[in-house]
């Protein structure tokens, strides 16, 4: 199961660099439709990491100290990091099939899901 949590805290890791860099496009764009979508997206996505934290608190065990090492996307852009990050849960789910990750896949179903409008919506700038 060690393994499964490495993998949990490295999507979460790679979301809280995501989020990190969306803060960053929030504060830097002059589009006010951009402001506006990484306004809503952001707080979403400080849900869906503390979600995945809790069910794998549950299914596996508490993370610990020292967890969070946010991996920061290169990229300025959004629809790249939304892109990025569905890719990134996909691979991940690939590995959670044992039925005690049901409720973690179904978060992140619903993850990719909300990343999916949200690119959806920053292609429509």
């Amino acid at each position: 199961m060690e393994d499964k949590q490495k993998l949990l805290l490295g999507i979460t890791n790679c979301l809280l660099g995501s989020y990190i860099r969306i803060r960053e496009i929030h504060w830097n764009t002059r589009n006010q439709a951009t402001h506006n979508l990484t306004n809503t997206l952001l707080p979403e996505i400080i849900d869906y990491i503390d979600a995945i934290i809790e069910l794998m608190s549950g299914v596996i065990e508490r993370p610990g100290y020292d967890i969070l090492k946010p991996i920061i996307p290169s990229t300025k852009d959004l629809k790249p990091i939304l892109q990025a990050l569905v890719t990134k849960i996909e691979t991940c789910q690939e590995m959670l099939t044992e039925p005690a990750f049901r409720g973690i896949n179904k978060t992140l179903d619903d993850l990719i899901a909300d990343l999916n409008r949200w690119y959806y919506l920053a292609d429509n700038f």
